[in-house]
């Protein structure tokens, strides 16, 4: 699936509002910035800047990870770069 820059951003701050997970905006831009995203990189991806470890945080990986398949599938791509 390719989706715009903003859906991931969107996401993000959804999981910020309901679950307290505001990451750092740095590391907001590295996730909503890549060209490919699967479900396992973005919900690891989440968790690292909490400063979680995602092998130990399993309950988090999947709520994280369950959320991203809902709104996106397995993986987002952007062919043409992020609008």
């Amino acid at each position: 699936m390719t989706l715009p820059q903003g859906e991931l951003r969107r996401l993000l701050d959804v999981l910020c509002v309901e679950w307290g997970f505001c990451i750092p905006s740095e590391a907001s831009e590295d996730i909503s910035r890549r060209s490919s995203l699967t479900v396992n990189e973005f919900a690891t991806a989440v968790l690292q800047a909490e400063g979680m470890n995602p092998e130990y945080d399993k309950k988090w990986f999947l709520r994280i990870r369950d959320r991203f398949l809902e709104e996106f599938g397995e993986r987002v791509t952007s062919d043409e770069g992020w609008s």
